[in-house]
């Protein structure tokens, strides 16, 4: 199981992100920029981890067009 988490998340503390993470058996943890104040950064380490845990090296992959406006949704 991959689960990702970041600073600064008023919804899903790190805390609990932590404490759920190390109670899940076979989880692989993996902490992102925050969303709202680094969504380039939040959208590429999310995609690369998802990347990683999947083992997709990038072959065949065509790159997404970006959505994030920057702006909280």
């Amino acid at each position: 199981m991959l689960h990702v988490s970041g600073d600064e998340d008023p919804l899903h503390p790190r805390w609990i992100a932590d404490h759920l993470a190390e109670s899940l058996p076979d989880t692989i943890a993996r902490t992102v920029p925050p969303r709202y104040l680094e969504p380039l950064a939040h959208e590429e380490a999310v995609d690369d981890a998802v990347r990683s845990f999947l083992g997709d090296q990038g072959h065949g992959h065509t790159p997404r067009k970006r959505v994030t406006t920057g702006e909280p949704t």
